[in-house]
């Protein structure tokens, strides 16, 4: 394990490389950025053999910082608290090849928004992506999951666009008629099709829902218990008889949501043990992280070796709160749950880096890249369960360090370093996954951590 890093306070959203200069760059906070909290955390790329100053000057006042090396070539960790809030001037100095190079950056600081940005991303997706063109798949679900409670919840007009969305979605596959639903990436647009059927106006979401609901009560169970990622579709001959840690989201919480929605207690049951037998082969006994699959015949986990994919980690840590939302609150799998979830989220916190970002190797830092929609799934799962009173209140300032980091690009916030479809594999095999920008499975938990947070202020 590595040493724990220090409980710095600002939660980053924005980070672009600065056109100062080729060979130093900010990349965080960035221009026209925001910065939630009092403190500031820097991080900078200086040549190879540079040499940061041991200040910095905000608002033309030189102010101290103290410099740590980052896990990447080049890189710098730094803090420094803010004197207030409203709009800064960020200027940091490296010498460089015996030259010296300043580095400007201009950001905005403020106590509490997490929504409004959230709220901005989701009306340029949906700007982007109009939902008769989203195909039902696991990505676009994972999207729509994330705008759901603000489709619920979230502040009128916003809410009453969403709900639209989230309708002409499943009118249109209630229409054509979804795909065959032979594997758990098929039934993830489920999820949302149960929020729309509840309030018994949709029947197009209730036939879509009732779809992917046939799929989880009669797809063959392996002996482990689970649902065969692949399920009985052609693509299982790549990997035959495994179980991804991706399933726990894509078919264990549907099977929650419609058990609690229709009192069914055999799928309520199904739904409770999925987390469990998951946790079982694939959570690390001594540092509580989940590998990203297992193969249920052969008895053996992919990757062999301490390889923890991000995203998985993060998929495990909100399907698990999500099971536990819709169990009754004396169901006797919860305090087995709750430990899982613990120890996951324990392991995950010992590995936040300083800028509140985990990489796409949870435990290998600098072997691949800082990733953005993982860290927001461990962000929005930490938040709520502590709002919900399952876990201690220090988990509630790992999520706001957490939350995802946003560009600005052509006018509109975007979310970066999101890894593309990853499937499981040695180690190596992670690093070719390049970081991506706006992929919908990335927006959607940025959504959920934006919701989570919205009430928060960041100190």
């Amino acid at each position: 394990m590595p040493p724990r890093v220090p409980a710095f306070v600002a939660v980053l959203l924005a980070a672009v490389p600065t056109a100062a200069a080729a060979s130093v760059r900010v990349e965080s906070p960035a221009p026209d950025g925001l910065v939630l909290g009092t403190s500031v955390v820097l991080s900078v790329r200086a040549c190879a053999g540079g040499r940061l100053r041991e200040h910095v000057r905000l608002d033309g006042t030189e102010v101290p910082v103290t410099w740590a090396p980052g896990p990447y070539r080049r890189q710098w960790y730094g803090r420094f608290r803010l004197p207030h809030e409203g709009a800064h001037h960020l200027e940091i100095r490296a010498s460089c090849r015996q030259r010296e190079r300043a580095v400007t950056v201009a950001f905005e600081s403020r106590r509490r928004g997490a929504l409004e940005p959230g709220l901005a991303v989701a009306r340029a997706y949906m700007r982007a992506h109009p939902a008769e063109t989203l195909r039902w798949d696991w990505g676009p679900a994972v999207f729509l999951y994330g705008l759901g409670p603000l489709a619920e919840a979230g502040p009128a007009p916003f809410a009453e666009a969403a709900r639209a969305y989230l309708a002409a979605y499943h009118e249109r596959w209630a229409r054509r008629g979804p795909p065959a639903i032979n594997r758990s990436d098929r039934v993830a647009p489920a999820l949302t099709a149960v929020s729309l059927a509840r309030d018994g106006e949709h029947a197009g979401a209730l036939a879509n829902a009732l779809a992917g609901v046939d799929y989880v009560k009669t797809e063959p169970r392996n002996r482990l218990g689970t649902l065969d990622h692949l399920g009985h579709s052609g693509l299982r001959i790549f990997y035959p008889g495994s179980i991804w840690v991706d399933s726990l989201m894509m078919y264990a919480v549907l099977a929650a949501r419609w058990g609690h929605h229709t009192r069914d207690p055999a799928l309520l049951e199904f739904a409770a043990m999925q987390p469990l037998r998951f946790a079982s082969v694939l959570q690390d006994p001594a540092d509580g992280l989940f590998r990203h699959a297992w193969r249920v015949e052969a008895g053996r986990p992919i990757p062999t070796d301490a390889t923890y994919w991000l995203r998985g980690n993060g998929w495990a840590l909100v399907a698990i709160a999500a099971i536990l939302d819709e169990l009754d609150p004396d169901d006797p799998h919860r305090p087995e749950l709750l430990r899982v979830f613990l120890r996951l989220a324990e392991g995950l916190r010992a590995w936040q880096q300083p800028d509140g970002l985990w990489d796409s190797l949870v435990n290998l830092p600098g072997l691949t890249y800082p990733e953005t929609s993982g860290t927001a799934l461990v962000a929005y799962a930490l938040a709520r369960a502590v709002h919900r009173g399952w876990i201690d209140s220090r988990y509630l300032d790992v999520a706001r360090r957490a939350f995802a980091r946003l560009e600005t690009r052509g006018g509109e916030l975007s979310l970066p370093l999101i890894s593309g479809p990853t499937n499981p594999g040695p180690r190596w095999s992670y690093r070719g996954i390049r970081p991506r920008r706006d992929l919908p499975y990335g927006v959607g938990p940025f959504l959920l951590a934006a919701f989570e947070l919205a009430d928060e202020e960041f100190p």
